[in-house]
């Protein structure tokens, strides 16, 4: 179940690693005030030990219909991952026809480093 309020948002955030293998973790992310395109911002974790250690700041930098960019940063980890990293989130039912051109040219001129994709169409079948 998802729910958002003015101050909170929760989520189940749901992987499967193989048939036989799903996890499921509950998640909160609570809203804070952005800092650079004023779009938002959260602390946001999931876990099942009830620790917030891990916790992340995501800011929401780009968003269209079909497309999320948020900067990614983990306080805790900030000596190992000194740089924050980009992450573009795409509804299932836009993965088909991929970002859209605006949210692939964002990304492309405003993150750094090598793309990781989690998800393809096998995802769908698991």
């Amino acid at each position: 179940m998802i729910n958002v309020t003015k101050s909170d948002y929760y989520a189940w955030q749901n992987e499967t690693f193989r048939k036989d293998l799903r996890l499921s973790e509950r998640c909160h992310g609570t809203f804070k005030n952005g800092t650079r395109e004023k779009l938002g911002m959260m602390n946001f974790s999931c876990d099942d030990t009830g620790s917030s250690a891990l916790s992340e700041e995501m800011e929401l930098m780009y968003a269209d219909q079909n497309c999320s960019i948020f900067i990614v940063t983990v306080p805790s980890l900030a000596t190992l991952l000194p740089h924050p990293t980009c992450r573009m989130y795409i509804p299932d039912n836009a993965v088909d026809n991929g970002p859209t051109t605006n949210c692939s040219d964002f990304f492309n001129t405003n993150c750094t480093g090598k793309p990781a994709v989690f998800y393809n169409k096998t995802c769908r079948t698991l």
